[in-house]
Parts: structure tokens; sequence; C-alpha cells
């Protein structure tokens, strides 16, 4: 996979160039062991992927397998910021489907650009080479795209020595998660030592020093871990905030959005007890952080910066003059693809905004626990993860726990061969198990997230196991050899297939009433990263009768659901056959009781029969605007007048 290489040259380069243009901002930055390990990979020559060796393969020299394969994933990027905007690259990607047409030059031009869209901003900005290849567009030479490559392993030569400057000088604090980023509470206690104890190695071989702290993978948590990380050293760890309300039994309500009411209990550091030891820990502010990781992308970028800051001050006049830290924890790779500019006018921005206060200042966990020690214990953390403050993605559907079985059978069978030699065989099969336990692996299982790379996670996740079986010089169980992931045609919605006759009442009065409708789930557009923060609408029934377009909007069952209904603005937006905005409280018929059904005249959206229509919805909670589908819209067609009489149904 590619990932390593992209994200490097992309986010992993772009967030320590933002941060070393901006000295006077204090961070902590957190990084798996294992994705260090792949960087070193890279820079050392001993691994590559297979985009890389295909980008670098002259096109007469592809067989028919390989020319397939760069046709299905060379344009795996975000379509509005790193495909569209680029003219031969969208060319590319519009002729696609017909294969046939791709000349040896479509070939070198879409081996360039699949790989130059990655580099981040400010790498172009300081490179004319690279600036002036996305200005020519087209018509590339094998030379220019071996000089593309070539500064993509540059770049990646670059990464640890960037972080290690900026962790030297006291501007960014470095921590780490467990090796092969398990979900620690998961696997056995054993294991977790040594996935610590790796992480923990690695770190002080590439930085110098100990780590001070750690997010654990995916903030996951439990009393269980606290004296493993605790004896390999770690300091302090962080966690979501839901985690802190359920290991203290409280429940925080927020004003507008973002105004806490026990805002005391969040934002503060405290002592989490183990059995024999204990830890300091933090809690991420769930809303602030959501709204950089998923919301502000629909935002224009200084407006967002701005927004944020605001969020800020209205929290530090909640509090007392005491030193409180907003612990503001999220993905740094992911989001950026999903803002213009790849983030950079927002997080510029940001930190010069930031550097104007004077009564909020930017800080490294450790500085400030160190300030501030910690006073308040809590002796039952809560077993959870940031996400739903649970492990349910990771364990908690049939093909995780057809996952598991086999990694513990691995392990067992492992374990009982493995006093038999100190061979270096034993240490290889040792270090395949604990990929294997990797939470991506599990992320994929399920029917929580998808991708258009399930089968190759699936076989990649078997062949780690396959390996520990290998090695150890086991006989490989024939299990290992089928998939795990059930493959599901993707239905992103479905359209309405006749006429509906509904009573606009806000009620689920009748069950036939919307059986017909279009439907869409909000919950099964997948992501590359769950949106824990969430839209209060669950489902979208849509459809039609002889005259009015019908809308259904279902509510998620959460006590602040109908709270967030009544104060969110809600519009429709149509974008074909004509663009039109209408506000949900402007239609002709609006009722709202268990669910939210409504009706607008055809007649009065100026639509007539026939017509193909496309929409989508806009959500606006406390200034943040959100998109429903993201990326694309719900469709259907205007009914003519005979539309029952052709498609009647029994």
């Amino acid at each position: 996979m590619p990932w390593v290489r992209f994200h490097g040259v992309k986010d992993y380069f772009g967030m320590a160039k933002l941060l070393s243009l901006f000295p006077h901002i204090r961070c902590t930055a957190n990084f798996s062991p294992v994705l260090l390990s792949q960087i070193l990979d890279y820079t050392e020559g001993s691994a590559i992927d297979i985009y890389f060796s295909l980008s670098k393969k002259h096109p007469n020299e592809l067989t028919a397998m390989e020319r397939d394969f760069i046709l299905n994933n060379f344009f795996m990027v975000n379509y509005e910021n790193m495909l569209r905007p680029y003219p031969r690259y969208y060319e590319l990607y519009s002729k696609v489907r017909n294969a046939t047409l791709f000349s040896e030059q479509d070939i070198i031009d879409l081996q360039v650009w699949t790989n130059l869209v990655w580099f981040h901003p400010t790498i172009v900005e300081d490179d004319f080479i690279l600036a002036a290849l996305k200005k020519k567009d087209r018509n590339f030479t094998i030379d220019e795209r071996d000089i593309v490559l070539h500064k993509q392993i540059d770049i990646m030569k670059q990464l640890i020595g960037m972080w290690k400057a900026l962790q030297d000088r006291g501007q960014v604090e470095l921590t780490i998660s467990p090796f092969y980023h398990p979900i620690l509470p998961l696997i056995p206690a054993e294991d977790r030592d040594e996935q610590v104890k790796m992480a923990c190695d690695i770190y002080c071989r590439l930085f110098g020093k100990l780590p001070n702290g750690m997010w654990p993978s995916e903030g996951s948590v439990s009393k269980d871990i606290i004296d493993v990380v605790s004896k390999n050293g770690i300091k302090w760890i962080a966690t979501d905030e839901e985690i802190l309300e359920r290991s203290i039994g409280v429940k925080f309500n927020r004003n507008r959005g973002t105004i806490i009411d026990k805002p005391e209990l969040l934002y503060k550091a405290y002592r989490a007890n183990g059995i024999n030891s204990d830890v300091s820990i933090v809690f991420r502010d769930r809303e602030l952080s959501n709204l950089i990781g998923f919301s502000y992308k629909y935002s224009h970028p200084r407006d967002a910066a701005y927004d944020l800051i605001s969020r800020i001050r209205a929290i530090k006049d909640t509090v007392s003059d005491k030193p409180y830290i907003i612990s503001i924890i999220l993905d740094g790779e992911n989001p950026w693809e999903h803002y213009s500019g790849n983030g950079v006018e927002f997080l510029s921005t940001l930190y010069g905004l930031l550097g104007d206060e004077k009564d909020i200042e930017t800080v490294r966990i450790s500085d400030y626990i160190d300030s501030n020690p910690p006073i308040d214990r809590i002796d039952n953390l809560y077993a959870g993860s940031w996400i739903n403050s649970s492990f349910d993605v990771w364990a908690g559907h049939e093909e995780d726990k057809k996952a598991w079985e086999l990694v513990n059978a691995a392990r067992a069978a492992f374990r009982t061969e493995a006093h038999k030699s100190n061979d270096n065989r034993y240490t290889h099969a040792l270090e395949s198990l604990y990929a294997a336990e990797g939470s991506d692996w599990f992320w994929w299982f399920g029917d929580d997230f998808s991708s258009a790379l399930d089968i190759e996670f699936d076989a990649l996740f078997r062949q780690h196991i396959v390996n520990v079986y290998r090695l150890a010089g086991l006989q490989i169980p024939e299990n290992l050899y089928k998939p795990i992931k059930v493959v599901r045609r993707k239905i992103i919605f479905t359209k309405p297939w006749a006429l509906l006759s509904v009573k606009i009442d806000g009620r689920r009065s009748d069950y036939f009433e919307w059986i017909a409708a279009g439907h869409y789930n909000l919950r099964q557009e997948f992501s590359t990263m769950s949106n824990s923060m969430g839209s209060f609408i669950s489902d979208v029934y849509f459809g039609f009768d002889e005259n009015n377009f019908l809308l259904r909007l279902d509510i998620e069952k959460s006590d602040d659901s109908l709270h967030r209904l009544n104060v969110a603005k809600i519009t429709v937006c149509f974008c074909k056959p004509k663009n039109a905005m209408i506000e949900l409280n402007k239609f002709d018929n609006v009722s709202i009781d268990d669910i939210v059904e409504a009706s607008y005249a055809f007649s009065n959206l100026g639509f007539v029969e026939n017509d193909e229509v496309e929409f989508y919805l806009e959500v606006e909670e406390s200034g943040i605007t959100e998109r429903f589908p993201s990326n694309y819209a719900l469709s259907f067609k205007v009914p003519s007048k005979d539309y029952d009489k052709i498609n009647w149904q029994v």
C-alpha cells in the first residue's frame, strides 16, 4: 500500500513544515511506531510499494494485469481537492472506463499525476521543478516522472530529522502508540507489555530519549493497561471525554454546541490508578477536535480558524483564572485532503491567531502536567475508546470475532513451539503475530467502515498469521486461505419505485406510507475516519406523489437529537435540473413529531415531468455546515402523468 509514502510527502512533512514557520506554537505529535518503521523501510531501501514500482515502470513494459491495476487504483484521491482541480488528471479520470483509449503518453501522465498531487503545498511552493510540472499539466517525459518519484524518497528521508529538530528545540513533544497499533485492552497482558516496550525502544533509537506520553491506539484505555504503561516509563496518556464521563459518573451538556456545563472537570489532568501504579491522563474536547477533523472542511479556512478561536475564548470565560488545559486531539493525516489547499490556510491562520492571544497559550502536555501536577484520581478508568467509548468497531462484529479467533489460535500454537528454539525465525514469527494484532485490520472488518481495498486488507491480515505458522515450522490451517471479509454490494442509496401516499403529520402512522421511497442511511456512508460527533439525522427517505416532492428525516435516538433538530438549519439543495436551496421550514407543508415529514410542490420548484432531479441536504449547527451525502447527490425522476400505470406494483 502507498499510504505511508503518500501521507509522508503530504501530511507528515507538511505538519512539521508549518510548525517550523510558527515557532511560538507548542504542541504534541503522536507517532505510531510501525509508521516510523515503515518510513525507515523506504529511506533505507528495504521495501517499496507496488504503486511506486508501477509508477516507475515504462508503459511498454506493463503487463495487461499491471495496466488494469494502474487504471483501477491510480485515482484513489480526494475528488474535489486532489483530482478535479487538475485538467489533465481529471481528463484521464473521465476516460478511464474506456481503457483501450489510453495511450503510452496517457499512462506516463497518470504515473506522474497520481504521485504529484500528494506533495504538500509548501513543498511545491518551494520547489520550482514541481511547480513547473503542475503548470505543465500534460505530456510529461519519463525523466520528469522519475524526478517526481525521486523527490518523494528524498522527502521521506527528511521526515524523522524534521520532527526530531522540533522536539529538540522544545517546540513539539513527540509521543507514541503501542508498536503495531493494537487495541491494548483487547490483547493479552504479555503482548501489551511487548508492544509498549518495542514502541519505547524505537522512539529512543530515533529521537534520542524515552517518550513521556502515549496516545493508546484509538484512545483505547482500561484500568488493566495502566501498570504496563507505567512500567515502561510512560508518564501520561490521553483519551476521549466520554471515557471521563463514564469513569467519574457525570454527563457533560453543551450550550450552543461548545460550552460544557462542568468545564472544571474536563479541562485538567487526572491521575488514573492501575492495580499497582498510576499515570497522568488528559481527556480530549470532543467537540473542538471533531470540528477540525470533520466539520471545518466545509467552511472557508479563515472563517473556521476564527470560529475555533472564538470557541476557545468562550470556554476560557467560563473557568476561573487557574491554568486549565483544553486538549484538542485528532487524526493528524486524514482530515487535510478534505480541506482546500490541504489545510494550509486554516492552520496558518489558526497558528497566527493563537500567537496573538494574551490569555491563551499553546502547551506541550508534559509541560502542563509538570507545572500543574494532577490532584484528582480516577480509581476505575472506564474501558473504552474514542469511538462511542467502546471497542465495538474492533470486536463487535462476526468478522471481527472470526479474525480474533485466528489470531488467538496462532498465538496458542506458536507459544507451544516457541520454547523449542531461539532461532531468528521465531523472532520474525512473533513480529507477524504482533502485526496481526494491529487495530487497522479489524477497523475494516464488519460493516462499520469499508474501502476500495477491503479485500487487500483482509489478505494482508491473513498473510501475517500464515507467517506465524510458516516461520514456526507449523502446519498452516486451511481456513487461513479463506477470506474473512464478506463482500457486499455497496448500495449508497435506493431510489423511489412507486408513487407515495403520505399524510404529513410527523408520525410513523402507517408502515406502507414510505415503503416505496428512496432511502439514504447516513451511517452507511463510509469514511476513513469515524465522526463520533455525527449527525442527529439517521435516515433520509425521499420520493413523490403526482404533484409533490416528499421528504422524511428520521432522528437518532439520543438525548440531544431533538434539541439539535430544533436549533439546526436544514436546507434541501437541488443541483439538477436547476439550482435551488430551500430551507426545510419553508417547505409547503412540514410536520415534526416522531420524525420529520415535508412536501414541496413540483410546480413551485419549477420541475416538470420526467425531469432528472438531484439534491442533497445541508445541516448548519453552531455556525458549522455539513453536507449529506458528502460527495454526491441523491436522485430521482419527476413522475409523468401515467407514472402509476407504467410502474404499477403487485
